[in-house]
């Protein structure tokens, strides 16, 4: 469609709302809020810091904390991130317990760090360790202080000395976007990046590396590398699970069971299972059968972190945190619904329901409403449209869209 016409549409709408409001009583108006607590539900990383705390990064700029196992939510957001930043990932450091936070927009990204000495994850105090360019992955070492290497849209940054100081690997990458990062846990030495395109290798601490992608597929996103308690590495692209034996020399497909085409993170547990985030769910791999089982199905998985008791966390795209802790127990979603975190329009009606416009995403647009903590979308024939604004009249809603001006009747809405 024209995007003059959209852009006439909307600005239209928005004059007609404010010739038509001033006839209301201003008593009857809607309330203007600003917020509706926990940001949504695509929340893109995720980390478990202990004691039933979890830590949250959204798609919009947002750092959420949870202490009671996610049945509350505070806003823990460092000052410079802008709600046109992603989370791309979130580490806490166990030795130190200090979170690292890595954030990105289409231009720059940030590496930001709790104080040290401020062990207060219930209100943390933020620092800013690095600015440059796009942020893509982020892994650290164990010691005190640990390395820190950093993969960005073109070069591997990092740190021997917990962020102090910085150097960059100067090897020019022939793909630009280094997804991912994974130190092999035996020897230092080596270091692992996973481009938009294949897998490198570094036998001598950065000096030079070389591309090892003999067995996966042409053009592999490789979204996440992990090793597994045995010196398996593993790694998850757009299209395929593939395992390698011998340091990354050549890699096996791993697929049975998986419908998803898109790996977005891979971890183990500490009783050894390998869990596999993607976007058609969550799964384990049965050693046994050389299989993927689904934990969760039909949901795009963003991120995962376990605790103690090897529960799973799932950063989740479109439906907020959720939790898995066995094959024979439901999965729960701590923020059911739609994607909060870029609401258009958020009013109180009369009834004093909250209900929302959202832009479309994820399927997410339309007109929802707050039912028993739960979002829930009208079922009307706009379900999926963009909403820019709404105004309630004494039983409807006028609501201002990309294709027009439409009313909606508010007696005993359909509700799906």
């Amino acid at each position: 469609m024209n995007k003059g016409f959209i852009s006439g549409v909307r600005y239209a709408g928005l004059l007609f709302l404010i010739v038509l409001l001033p006839l209301c009583n201003a008593a009857d108006l809607p309330k203007l809020l600003m917020g509706i607590g926990p940001s949504g539900g695509n929340i893109k990383s995720i980390a478990y810091l202990g004691n039933g705390n979890i830590l949250i990064g959204t798609y919009h700029g947002r750092v959420l904390n949870s202490l009671d196992d996610g049945k509350t939510w505070s806003d823990v957001t460092p000052d410079v991130l802008n709600p046109d930043m992603l989370v791309e990932q979130i580490c806490f450091h166990e030795v130190t317990k200090q979170i690292f936070i890595a954030a990105r927009n289409f231009e720059k990204g940030l590496l930001i760090r709790s104080r040290p000495g401020n062990l207060s994850v219930e209100s943390p105090e933020w620092e800013t360790l690095l600015t440059i360019m796009p942020i893509r992955s982020l892994v650290m070492t164990k010691g005190d202080p640990p390395e820190i290497y950093l993969g960005t849209d073109r070069w591997i940054y990092y740190s021997l000395d917990g962020g102090a100081g910085w150097r960059i690997f100067l090897t020019a990458f022939p793909d630009p976007q280094i997804e991912s990062l994974a130190l092999d846990p035996r020897d230092s030495r080596h270091i692992y990046a996973g481009s938009w395109q294949r897998c490198f290798k570094t036998s001598d601490k950065g000096k030079t590396w070389r591309p090892i992608h003999k067995g996966m597929a042409a053009d592999s996103d490789v979204f996440t590398l992990v090793f597994d308690a045995s010196d398996t590495l593993w790694a998850g692209t757009c299209g395929y699970v593939y395992k390698s034996d011998n340091k990354g020399e050549s890699w096996q497909k791993v697929v049975a069971g998986f419908k998803g085409k898109r790996i977005h993170v891979l971890k183990e547990s500490s009783d050894g299972r390998l869990f596999a985030g993607t976007d058609t769910g969550l799964y384990v791999f049965d050693t046994v059968k050389q299989r993927w089982n689904v934990c969760i199905p039909n949901i795009s998985i963003q991120d995962i972190a376990l605790n103690e008791k090897n529960t799973v966390y799932c950063a989740t795209e479109g439906s907020g945190v959720a939790r898995f802790e066995s094959e024979t127990t439901p999965a729960v979603s701590f923020m059911t619904g739609f994607d909060a975190s870029s609401p258009k329009e958020i009013k109180v009606l009369e009834s004093g329901e909250l209900t929302v416009g959202l832009m479309y995403q994820n399927e997410g647009g339309g007109l929802w409403q707050r039912q028993n903590d739960v979002w829930i979308r009208f079922d009307i024939p706009l379900s999926n449209t963009n909403i820019w604004d709404f105004c309630e009249l004494p039983g409807y809603l006028v609501l201002a869209t990309g294709d027009g001006l439409h009313v909606v009747t508010q007696k005993s809405p359909h509700i799906n």
